[in-house]
């Protein structure tokens, strides 16, 4: 993890998958999935019609806080890459994912970067 100037935060993780790369993406972006393999997200409510695409937005509700939504980026390439932002009143998340094509499964790159709300920013 790496510690920026004004509380910044930026981390990534990367794992491989035994699972072909349109089957990772499609999972993934959906964060109604998401309570699956992350036990912080309590709920997931779908706030736009399907199906999950660019702009799709979602409020999420994790562990001890609420984020009011997280919103779909709109530089999705699937089944490779994208991007989404979540927002609390006090955090701002913003993820980018990449899913690399192996023999035999994916690869998976998220970074994600956390920055403090400024109290004008609310």
């Amino acid at each position: 993890m790496w510690r920026g100037p004004f509380g910044m935060a930026a981390f990534q993780n990367m794992i491989d998958i035994a699972a072909p790369t349109e089957a990772v993406f499609d999972f993934l972006v959906d964060a109604q999935n998401e309570p699956r393999w992350n036990p912080q997200m309590l709920h997931v409510q779908m706030l736009t019609a399907e199906p999950v695409g660019a702009g799709t937005r979602f409020r999420v509700k994790f562990g001890r806080g609420r984020r009011r939504c997280r919103d779909r980026g709109h530089e999705d390439r699937p089944p490779y890459s994208w991007t989404a932002v979540s927002r609390s009143r006090v955090l701002e998340a913003e993820s980018e994912g990449q899913v690399l094509e192996f023999p035999g499964g994916s690869g998976l790159i998220i970074e994600t970067r956390l920055r403090p709300v400024e109290s004008s920013d609310r």
